[in-house]
This record gives C-alpha cells, structure tokens and sequence, in this order.
C-alpha cells in the first residue's frame, strides 16, 4: 500500500474508525425524520385509495399492523 493512501498515523486506525463511526451515529440520530413520517402517510393514502376486491386495502390487518407498527417505531425514534 502507497504511504499516500494512508490516513492517520499507522497505529491509530482503530481510534479513527471509532471516531468515523461515533460521528456519523451523531448525524444519522439528528436526520429530520420528515421522509420517515412522509412515507407512512403515503402509504396509508394508497391503502385507502386501492380497492383491489372492492373493498379498500386499508380495511385488511394484514395490511394495517405493518404501517402501524412502522408509524410506532417512526415515533419512538423522533423523540
């Protein structure tokens, strides 16, 4: 490996992965969680519109405790 492609001092690599990895869990917790929220309600629209027997898809469990299971863990992580 080229001394160029080196990062960081040869013995720390284990502190700067921790560092990389410790940063990017601090931007990822304070990610807007709009397009979490925004996609739940997205797909609760379509399961209202889409009525493939006649009856909407919303009306079925097997579709409502996904979403809602989606919009718990979408809340539990915004607080």
């Amino acid at each position: 490996m080229p001394a160029s492609a080196i990062f960081g001092p040869a013995e720390g690599g284990l502190a700067l992965a921790q560092s990389f990895v410790h940063e990017n869990r601090i931007r990822q917790r304070r990610a807007p969680s709009v397009p979490r929220f925004y996609c739940i309600e997205e797909s609760v629209k379509y399961a209202r519109v889409r009525k493939p027997f006649g009856e909407e898809l919303a009306r079925n469990q097997a579709i409502q405790w996904p979403l809602v299971e989606l919009a718990t863990q979408c809340e539990m992580r915004a607080c």
